[in-house]
């Protein structure tokens, strides 16, 4: 199993942590990607802990397996260079699922295996096959963490100060857990290929990026993802913006020279936003944000709810009297009362404005009067 985790990782993440000045401790932390249709997580068919707990409590559903790790701890222990069998760490605080969403799917924090080397300042058993204090003094609030930088992760000025470089990481205490989410972020784009690209129809250049990333962007008409079909002409909702974007989708766009069909992670999607009759412009998004648990009843209802919104007729009035009835003559010097126009949508409610204003910016609305004089 250990050659198994290491020739199927594809990114690793090593870190120290110092206890009470003499314990010493380093780890790795290694990202296992998706690929193409399977994780590549390796799986361990006698390992129970790999089903999923009906009492999960991370968004995934009852019935579900959560991917590749399962329910698997983390971390192997080793003492001295020597493994400790029967002792295991879940997870820490900072490589844990968080509560926030924090630009990572929660899948990828199941993609990670980890192995931890202690000195002889922790306890073990005297049949030496568990460890009796490791985890609890790794969780103490005096442990610090920091991470050690690899020679993939240095320049060549860095790698000069190498010894430098790591006494400065470990005596500042950094933020581990920031450190390691930037880590998994970068390891799903570059590593993961969950998204089938399909139906290529050639390249663009999109100006309104920064120059070294407006060029070349290969344009698609479908995506497959989590087995999941979205193509061009599907209504689809787009979430973390402000408000919920939803549109019909033009086109997919991936940057890169690509021809044909291509697996990766990543992205963008433009959309005609809708409804039409009230917006009508392309936008793109990060493909991430494209909400795959949307179906079309619930994003037709939105639409259609939306557009009864919109202005539907005028509603005139007379308030003071002197009412002009349709296709009424009135001689000369006839009194015709005040006139009150007010603007209804479709469910009968008065409006000032348009809906759907996003950053507080409000479009009112306003009416226009003409007089028209007929001379004969």
């Amino acid at each position: 199993m250990p050659t198994q985790f290491i020739r199927t990782a594809a990114n690793t993440f090593e870190f120290k942590a110092t206890v009470e000045y003499t314990g010493i401790v380093e780890g790795v932390l290694r990202y296992h990607p998706f690929l193409y249709d399977h994780e590549t997580y390796p799986s361990d068919a006698n390992d129970l802990r790999a089903e999923a707990d009906p009492e999960d409590d991370h968004d995934y559903a009852a019935s579900d397996v959560r991917p590749a790790r399962g329910r698997r701890p983390i971390f192997e222990c080793y003492w001295n260079g020597r493994l400790i069998p029967y002792s295991f760490i879940d997870e820490f605080d900072w490589c844990s699922v968080p509560k926030k969403n924090k630009g990572v799917p929660l899948e990828c924090y199941n993609r990670v295996s980890g192995v931890l080397w202690t000195n002889d300042k922790f306890q073990v058993s005297t049949n030496k096959l568990t460890f009796i204090d490791l985890e609890l003094r790794l969780r103490d609030k005096n442990t610090t963490y920091g991470r050690i930088l690899g020679k993939n992760d240095m320049n060549k000025g860095q790698q000069a100060r190498r010894l430098q470089e790591y006494a400065v990481v470990i005596e500042k205490r950094t933020d581990i857990g920031r450190e390691f989410n930037a880590w998994l972020k970068e390891c799903h784009e570059r590593c993961d290929k969950q998204v089938k690209f399909s139906q290529y129809s050639g390249s663009i250049t999109r100006p309104e990026l920064v120059k070294h990333r407006q060029s070349p962007w290969s344009v698609y008409g479908l995506i497959e993802w989590d087995g999941k079909v979205f193509k061009k002409g599907t209504m689809v909702r787009i979430i973390k913006t402000v408000p919920v974007t939803y549109g019909t989708i033009q086109h997919f766009l991936l940057y890169g020279n690509h021809e044909g069909d291509v697996f990766a992670t990543g992205g963008d999607i433009s959309i005609i936003q809708e409804p039409r009759s009230l917006y009508n412009e392309v936008k793109t998004f990060p493909l991430s944000k494209l909400d795959r648990t949307a179906n079309n009843t619930s994003i037709m209802k939105y639409i259609d709810d939306e557009v009864s919104k919109l202005p539907n007729k005028l509603v005139v009035s007379w308030p003071e009297g002197d009412e002009v009835t349709h296709g009424e003559k009135r001689p000369a010097g006839k009194t015709i009362g005040a006139i009150k126009v007010e603007i209804a949508n479709r469910k009968g409610e008065l409006i000032s404005k348009l809906p759907g204003a996003a950053g507080g910016t409000s479009r009112k609305l306003l009416v226009e009067l003409k007089v028209i004089w007929h001379c004969t």
